[in-house]
This record gives structure tokens, sequence and C-alpha cells, in this order.
């Protein structure tokens, strides 16, 4: 039981990562978005500003959470890692919706 818990934790922590990489790929993306929106549009630039912002806290939280994944016995670990995907996840695709709003139009 202990060896699939540690498989477990370790596929999870590998989806983490590529979501990670996709994650930094969007924020790239939005960024440029954001000096190419300029004084164009207020609202527009304060939508994407605070997606942006949200990412950059969410990254300093995902952080602590991998600390506390790597302190936590491997029994207590998959809840942690669980969460970290999810949130993950979501960021995301909040990321990505923006991206779709803003770039693919």
């Amino acid at each position: 039981m202990e060896f699939m818990n540690a498989v477990f934790i370790t596929i999870m922590t590998l989806v983490f990562v590529v979501e990670s990489f996709w994650e930094y790929r969007l924020f790239v993306q939005l960024s440029a978005v954001l000096q190419e929106i300029g004084a164009k549009d207020d609202d527009e630039q304060r939508h994407v500003k605070s997606v942006l912002v949200m990412d950059r806290r969410w990254n300093w939280l995902s952080w602590i959470l991998i600390i506390g994944i790597l302190v936590v016995p491997t029994s207590q670990a998959m809840p942690f890692t669980c969460f970290l995907v999810l949130l993950e996840t979501l960021m995301l695709m909040r990321l990505d919706r923006v991206k779709r709003r803003y770039v693919d139009q």
C-alpha cells in the first residue's frame, strides 16, 4: 500500500510539473498581451493585471505546499498533492480562458 501511495504521489507530481510549464507559457503570453493592450482599454488591462497578480500569488502558495509535501509522511502527502494539482489545474484553466479571450480573438 505504501508503494502505491508513493507511485501515485510521483505521478501527481509529474502532472504538476507539466502543468507548471504550461502555466509559465500562458503567463508569458498574457504578459505580452498586457503590453499590447497598453492604454487601449483600462478595464481589459485591469482584468489581465489581476489575473497575472493572482498567478504570482498562486506561485508562492504552491511552493509552500510543495515544501509541505516534502516534510509530511507519504501517507499524509497524498491529500496535499491532490490539492496542489487541483489548484494548479484551476489556475491553468483561468489563465487559458483569459488567453483565449485576448490572444485567440
